[in-house]
């Protein structure tokens, strides 16, 4: 005989399961994504040695970074969690100013949906808990001053740029800058980007001097966007060079011949 008053039941997590959630909205990846994934060496024996588990990966802001991060254009006071037909409307503008978020946890089956504002807001283009850490970026240098094209990021993605760096700086990163002030600074540059709104390409140019000149003024050196291209031309002193020996070596072997015709 036992009495079910003396029992006391003690039930502990010992490991917090992965979920599919979807994102939608002012992202740069929506879709479905699986967050707080385990590794295998997390399973098993070790798994059950834990004493509880805090499931850090199924909240808002895993789900946001799964998408991509938030764009520029992105409403943080207006984001929705759904769940179950229900809307819980979520504060996140914390996350850039430092002010209290409405953090929550997340359930298998939610769905975040973040709101878009009418306009760019470089405030939120620097790393945090809901934008890119970082972005990859695709250059181009064929310059002739370079050393080594296979240094200046010739057919190479640059990896770990921060989020937050401009045009300039990607430039000096593919070796675009510097170098003879004869030759080098008439040089230009173009940026080939893809708007994440209206999925349109786009593509600026600018010249890498005035760039240098005015690299405070935000109107003509842009932030760089995760899957930007950036290409650098020559300029017109170094076509001309070019030109030049180009033209030498097709008359090398002409006036070869009229020697070799006349002795």
């Amino acid at each position: 005989m036992f009495n079910g008053d003396n029992f006391q039941i003690s039930v502990r997590p010992v490991q917090f399961s992965p979920i599919n959630v979807t994102v939608a909205g002012a992202v740069f990846l929506p879709g479905r994504f699986v967050i707080n994934g385990i590794q295998d060496a997390d399973k098993g024996e070790k798994a059950l040695a834990k004493f509880g588990d805090s499931p850090i990966e199924r909240f808002v802001p895993a789900a946001l970074r799964a998408a991509g991060g938030i764009r520029p254009d992105a409403d943080l006071s207006n984001v929705t969690l759904v769940r179950k037909n229900k809307s819980y409307r979520l504060d996140w503008r914390g996350a850039i100013t430092g002010a209290p978020v409405d953090d929550v946890a997340l359930l298998a089956g939610d769905h975040i949906q973040v709101g878009e504002s009418s306009c760019f807001q470089s405030g939120l283009v620097r790393p945090s808990q809901i934008t890119p850490p970082g972005i990859r970026i695709f250059s181009s240098n064929l310059t002739v001053p370079a050393t080594s094209n296979a240094s200046a990021g010739i057919g190479q993605h640059s990896e770990n740029i921060p989020y937050g760096t401009r045009l300039l700086a990607g430039l000096v990163s593919a070796n675009c800058v510097g170098g003879s002030m004869t030759t080098n600074a008439h040089r230009y540059a173009v940026l080939i980007s893809r708007n994440p709104k209206t999925m349109k390409t786009e593509v600026i140019q600018r010249s890498i001097e005035q760039l240098v000149r005015s690299a405070d003024r935000d109107s003509i050196n842009p932030y760089l966007m995760p899957d930007d291209a950036i290409a650098c031309y020559d300029s017109e002193i170094t076509e001309m060079a070019e030109l030049a020996k180009f033209a030498q070596t097709i008359l090398a072997p002409i006036d070869t011949a009229h020697v070799f015709r006349n002795w």
